[in-house]
């Protein structure tokens, strides 16, 4: 018999930037990630020691995934690709 299978989405922890909230943001790295962060008007920059740099507009998203990578993505991406659990 063929049976149909289809992969489980992955559930992703996020904050969305709004300008203000970086101490949040950093709840999303681990300690030893050591962050630092800098503002250039209005695009929040974001250094660690064993990503690359990483740069967020207000309104876009500091997503975690399952493994630990923390990533970006605009808004319109994570409301066309995801939903709220």
């Amino acid at each position: 018999m063929i049976k149909k299978f289809r992969v489980k989405p992955p559930v992703f922890k996020a904050v969305q930037y709004d300008g203000k909230n970086s101490d949040e943001l950093k709840k999303l790295f681990e300690d030893e990630d050591e962050v630092v962060f800098g503002v250039d008007g209005d695009i929040l920059l974001i250094q660690t020691k064993h990503r690359s740099l990483m740069m967020l507009s207000k309104g876009d998203w500091l997503v975690r995934d399952d493994y630990g990578a923390v990533f970006t993505k605009t808004d319109t991406n994570v409301k066309q690709d995801y939903e709220e659990v």
